[in-house]
């Protein structure tokens, strides 16, 4: 993997998936924890880094290698 990773917040792309499923109607959406779940299983076949780092005493998911296509971010 490259030496610049691409951050992108747990937080912000389930409401990026959220936004999809609403957008394409018809899609079956899953929770939070349940989309985090899928992701982390999905991370060795698609070669990104899922992270937990402790702020603010709770816990924040990061995805490393992963972006939103169109974000400004």
């Amino acid at each position: 993997m490259a030496a610049s990773k691409t951050r992108t917040m747990g937080d912000h792309l389930f409401d990026e998936y959220w936004v999809f499923c609403a957008q394409a109607g018809g899609v079956q959406r899953v929770p939070r924890m349940r989309f985090h779940g899928l992701m982390e299983e999905l991370a060795p076949a698609f070669r990104f880094e899922q992270l937990r780092e402790m702020r603010n005493g709770g816990t924040d998911i990061v995805y490393n290698y992963v972006t939103v296509v169109g974000a400004m971010r």
